[in-house]
């Protein structure tokens, strides 16, 4: 199984990605104007998986800050307003960092 297909799959366990992009779609109209673009980076990424495949791994490389920032977001936040949601993102998005972080242990 791929990254990709652990992540649709935890999402989808989770309640499916209608839950969390409507969710994300509300919770983004009360945070401040310059973290609505991680909130809508997020929905967009996590589209993207349902609907073809994507390099995960490279992106976790690629992207790794911005991965980071997002997380620190959606903690922040977390940490005001305690949501399911947003705990499950963090995790999710964790999970990600983890899962490539181990495998370019195994490569070294």
């Amino acid at each position: 199984m791929t990254l990709q297909q652990k992540m649709v799959k935890k999402i989808n366990d989770f309640g499916g990605l209608d839950l969390i992009v409507n969710f994300l779609e509300k919770f983004k109209l009360s945070v401040k104007d310059e973290d609505r673009i991680y909130f809508n980076n997020i929905i967009d990424y996590f589209s993207l998986l349902f609907e073809q495949e994507v390099p995960v791994e490279q992106h976790a490389v690629t992207y790794k800050e911005a991965t980071i920032k997002s997380i620190e977001v959606l903690s922040f936040y977390n940490d005001k307003k305690q949501s399911k949601v947003l705990s499950f993102l963090i995790k999710l998005i964790k999970f990600k960092l983890e899962a490539v972080s181990n495998i370019k242990g195994l490569a070294s």
